[in-house]
């Protein structure tokens, strides 16, 4: 993989939950980006902290915490820059999700303490990758960096998840689920909108079992509201 660039706010993150011995990634959309040579706008972190355990990490570090989702395993860290605005992270615990009887949320999602885990019930390969960075649990303090600053990590720096070869469908411009694509999409409906958007914002094709279930399961979009909806449309 390429380098990577951390901001200051998902890199202390990553380094207050390894220093107290669990288990952290920046995950997802950011990774991908980083992997396309798009600096991220948006970092989210996953870790085999459980969530009161979270709560303990930052709290002891006098983070600004938002509980956005505490009974999914979810909060968010929110840093306050120099010039008054704000940059959030969004932590989650490692999860499993549970049965989607309506088609947009689980019923219910247990946690585990494994990334497999984790990235195994994400939407579409390209977004179930995971990056650690080596050896910050050793750090005794945290480097100084400004409100805006960023720490470039080179790839020998950084432990690259990528169980569903995420990296080989991005460089090739394909679009393939995780797993089976119609219980993809029949899990959460939105992600067909989302299917859509990768296509269009990072000009992937979807493959062939991915394109039939798209057509198959557009009418679940019906479950998505307008406003979710509105905003996809919005990104596109």
């Amino acid at each position: 993989m390429t380098g990577l660039s951390i901001p200051g706010a998902p890199l202390r993150a990553l380094w207050l939950l390894e220093r107290r011995g669990y288990s952290a990634y920046v995950v997802g959309g950011c990774v991908r980006d980083a992997l396309r040579g798009v600096q991220p706008h948006d970092w989210d972190v996953t870790t085999s902290a459980l969530p009161d355990r979270m709560l303990d990490v930052f709290a002891a570090a006098d983070c600004t915490i938002v509980p956005t989702g505490l009974a999914h395993g979810t909060l968010t860290v929110v840093t306050r820059r120099a010039d008054g605005s704000h940059e959030s992270v969004e932590c989650t615990t490692f999860r499993l999700d549970g049965d989607y009887t309506d088609a947009r949320h689980p019923d219910s999602v247990s946690f585990t303490d494994r990334v497999a885990d984790d990235l195994r019930r994400r939407d579409f390969t390209v977004n179930a990758m995971a990056c650690r960075v080596r050896g910050i649990a050793q750090w005794e303090t945290f480097p100084e960096m400004g409100e805006d600053e960023e720490r470039y990590f080179s790839p020998d720096e950084l432990e690259l998840i990528d169980l569903f070869e995420g990296a080989r469908d991005l460089q090739a411009g394909v679009l393939r689920c995780v797993g089976v694509p119609r219980e993809r999409f029949s899990e959460d409906a939105l992600r067909i909108l989302r299917g859509v958007r990768f296509c269009v914002q990072i000009g992937l094709t979807p493959d062939a079992p991915t394109k039939a279930a798209l057509s198959e399961t557009a009418p679940l979009l019906a479950r998505v509201s307008v406003e979710r909806t509105a905003a996809e449309l919005t990104r596109m």
